[in-house]
């Protein structure tokens, strides 16, 4: 596997937690509009179609779940395949993998929590992505 291909395996979890959050304020959203305080009546408005509002934002809501749905299983596969990957990694460059692109960390959290500067976390990161290249490729 190239390295690129590698960083985009490796970016489609933040990626995906991304959508996921924006699914869910979505969907935050059009739960908000159904309550009462969220429903308005324009009386001067002439309702010049059948169609119901209501039933309009469930249709809407019924979508977003299922592309919810769709991402999170996503995300957990896309997350267990890193992991598993990382398994052969040495311990400092696995949880940099793990921590960073798994529990969708910062550089900064990271090199707190290994005690390294944030220059190191870079280059245990790019040690651990060659790594994981390099067995890819043998794995082939």
């Amino acid at each position: 596997m190239k390295i690129r291909e590698m960083y985009v395996l490796l970016g489609s979890v933040r990626n995906l937690r991304k959508k996921e959050a924006r699914l869910r304020e979505q969907i935050e959203d059009l739960r908000f509009s159904l309550l009462p305080s969220g429903i308005t009546y324009d009386k001067e408005k002439v309702q010049t179609s059948p169609e119901d509002a209501t039933l309009n934002t469930f249709a809407r809501l019924d979508e977003l779940e299922g592309e919810l749905r769709q991402i999170v299983v996503k995300l957990y596969s896309a997350r267990v395949a890193i992991t598993n990957r990382a398994l052969i990694l040495p311990p400092k460059e696995r949880q940099v993998i793990l921590r960073y692109y798994v529990d969708c960390w910062t550089i900064a959290r990271v090199s707190d929590e290994l005690k390294v500067t944030d220059r190191h976390v870079f280059r245990l990161r790019e040690n651990a992505v060659s790594m994981l290249c390099k067995i890819g490729e043998s794995e082939t």
